[in-house]
């Protein structure tokens, strides 16, 4: 197909008002109205393709006809540039698109990235309770007794109850101050239950208690590893401390304490895996 043609200044058709537009071949489909802004001089120009006449009054209104672009039947590369409409807004439209996916995606990180630090964050536990001991016939492991515990108490988790099975045993060394007879806690595990019904599972890691026979009590130490639980407690880490004293109530022919009341009791340690909120 031979060169599209300029026309030249003072070769104007007597007829026309003004030069006639340069019609390049045909652009790909798709791309539409290519517009050449020339940069020869102070000059510019545009020139409109032959799929855009006078048809597409649109297309053409925006097409300024300019008679000159450097010279020669098309204007050189270096003089002018070559603006695609259709195709800079496709391209627009597509960078708008990109970086709309990026900025979700950002949020997205931070949300989760928020959500995590909201959940992994230590945070300490300080709660009071009080309650029973009663020895029972389990036998969780040889030559110890076995207390069930039940407490009641609120603090910064909220009001709960406690359940507890431990096995009491000889103390492999006494605890420090302990001039009274003294026994360990060496295994065992309870379940705090909730209002929410949420509850919060611990296991015995070790503990231990001190008679004092003149004010007929024992002070109990109790240390917990916290293995998660139900509802917002689901996949919570941490440990607890609990301590509180011991008095006999009931004595079974024997002479050994079968129900015990435990008061004066708090717990406290760091726990993470809940919500802030909660």
């Amino acid at each position: 197909m031979p060169p599209a043609r300029v026309a030249r200044p003072g070769r104007a058709s007597q007829n026309s008002a003004g030069p006639p537009p340069l019609r390049l071949p045909p652009s790909r489909p798709g791309y539409g109205l290519r517009v050449l802004i020339f940069k020869a001089g102070t000059q510019s120009a545009a020139v409109e393709s032959p799929e855009h006449s006078a048809a597409s009054p649109a297309a053409s209104s925006t097409v300024s006809r300019w008679p000159h672009c450097g010279g020669g039947a098309l204007p050189a590369p270096e003089e002018c540039q070559v603006y695609n409409h259709r195709g800079s807004e496709a391209k627009m439209e597509i960078l708008v698109k990109e970086n709309r996916m990026k900025l979700t995606a950002r949020l997205a990180l931070m949300l989760i990235l928020g959500v995590t630090g909201i959940y992994a964050q230590q945070r300490p536990v300080t709660m009071t309770f009080s309650g029973t001991n009663v020895a029972t016939s389990i036998n969780l492991q040889n030559n110890t007794v076995t207390d069930e515990v039940h407490l009641a108490g609120s603090g910064s988790l909220g009001q709960f109850t406690f359940r507890e099975l431990h096995a009491d045993g000889a103390a492999p060394q006494p605890p420090s101050g302990c001039t009274g007879p003294q026994f360990a806690v060496l295994t065992g595990a309870g379940v705090f239950h909730f209002q929410d019904e949420s509850q919060l599972v611990v296991a015995v890691m070790n503990g231990a208690g001190c008679v004092n026979l003149a004010a007929g009590t024992a002070a109990i130490t109790v240390n917990y590893q916290i293995k998660g639980g139900i509802g917002r407690f689901k996949g919570a880490s941490g440990t607890l401390t609990l301590t509180s004293t011991l008095t006999p109530v009931l004595f079974n022919a024997a002479g050994a304490p079968e129900l015990l009341t435990n008061t004066g009791g708090e717990i406290t340690g760091m726990i993470s895996g809940v919500s802030v909120d909660d």
